[in-house]
């Protein structure tokens, strides 16, 4: 068999390992490619069936040889092998399951050393007397995009489970199918990771203050990541005075927060500050731009959104004078069960409001008059 330069697809089980690592890894490591998924097509050279079988094979299907069945009769010249058998000719090439393993630990050494020396790249302090986080940094690493490579190479013991399953997080308080409807539709809420409070707090570098984090200051921030300080049980305030963007979930659940200091904030992201159920009052956001799905939904103590009339606001190449409020985009769902909410000041011309934007919220939309 001829491995360099044919088109694999993989099915069933294979005793050798895991079919999307070891064996993809050791077909690359020869110059062949693995096709993503199960379909045959034009592309593909050999449909390799794994020693171990599948459930649906002793039922006496196997839709990926059918498959090959049908592309011959067209002309396709496909063939179906063993795993015995493309282990043989991975061998005649080279590579074995041990020449592949002491490539793979040297990868995974390599890429260990990477992501620690991206988280201690923080450079941070916490003053126990005040339980103040002070973090120094204007960008940070994505610790939640992290999570799964560092569980990978063994740099934290993660739970997290990739099942795309849709989450439970944003659930209304009244438990209304038009509510429940308002959080499945949002896009990416269905395919959202479930993960917990613990896998986080193993990769940032300031974990063992976690549970009793007061204040954060972050006086050189641009970019809030996501999921940042979710579930700080005892976070009250924040302040992050050059903070242009905040990440999806980034104070997801933050029960206790009840003051935040966005000045220069212009995006905030999905479910950005969605449970934070003490964070009250009016926040001062003078070039907030987009708030995103569900970013506020919860916030029952919230009162309203102040944005403050710009000379000029340019939007999509176009320039508007005098507008009504820096708001471009309200999302599905921003504002709901915010019962205490007032006011969110925006312009309807120029302003993108989701219908369910205030959905069960305290709020009659206001559209801020052009002067």
């Amino acid at each position: 068999m001829n491995i360099k330069g044919k088109t694999f697809v993989l099915a069933g089980n294979f005793e050798c390992g895991d079919k999307f690592v070891a064996v993809k890894q050791m077909i690359e490591m020869a110059g062949g490619h693995v096709k993503d998924g199960l379909t045959i097509n034009k592309s593909v050279d050999y449909l390799v069936l794994g020693a171990k079988g599948s459930p649906s094979w002793k039922k006496g299907e196997c839709p990926q040889v059918e498959q090959v069945e049908t592309a011959k009769k067209r002309g396709q010249n496909i063939a179906v092998v063993s795993e015995e058998s493309l282990l043989h000719s991975l061998k005649n090439a080279g590579i074995t399951i041990e020449s592949w393993l002491k490539e793979y630990k040297k990868k995974m050494e390599e890429e260990r050393k990477r992501l620690k020396n991206e988280i201690d790249s923080v450079e941070w302090k916490y003053d126990s007397r005040t339980n103040t986080l002070t973090i120094k940094n204007g960008v940070l690493p994505d610790f939640l995009s992290l999570i799964e490579d560092a569980e990978h190479v063994g740099l934290i013991n993660a739970s997290i489970a990739l099942s795309c399953s849709s989450t439970n997080s944003f659930n209304g308080s009244d438990g209304s199918s038009e509510a429940a409807s308002i959080e499945s539709d949002i896009p990416g809420n269905s395919k959202m990771r479930e993960y917990d409070a613990q896998d986080m707090r193993q990769i940032l570098p300031w974990s063992q203050y976690a549970d009793e984090m007061e204040v954060v200051y972050a006086p050189n921030l641009i970019e809030v990541p996501s999921a940042l300080f979710a579930w700080s049980a005892h976070l009250i305030s924040a302040h992050l005075p050059k903070a242009r963007i905040v990440g999806n979930s980034a104070f997801y659940e933050c029960k206790e927060l009840d003051n935040i200091v966005l000045p220069e904030v212009v995006t905030i992201g999905n479910g950005a500050f969605a449970l934070c159920r003490s964070l009250n009052g009016t926040l001062l956001c003078p070039k907030l731009q987009h708030i995103g799905p569900i970013a506020f939904s919860d916030c029952k103590a919230l009162t309203g959104i102040k944005t403050t009339k710009p000379d000029r606001m340019r939007i999509d190449g176009k320039v508007f004078k005098g507008s009504g409020s820096s708001l471009q985009s309200i999302g599905k769902g921003a504002f709901l069960h915010c019962e205490s909410l007032k006011s969110v000041s925006y312009d309807e011309d120029v302003c993108l409001v989701h219908d369910s934007a205030f959905h069960q919220s305290g709020i009659a939309k206001q559209r801020t008059e052009i002067q």
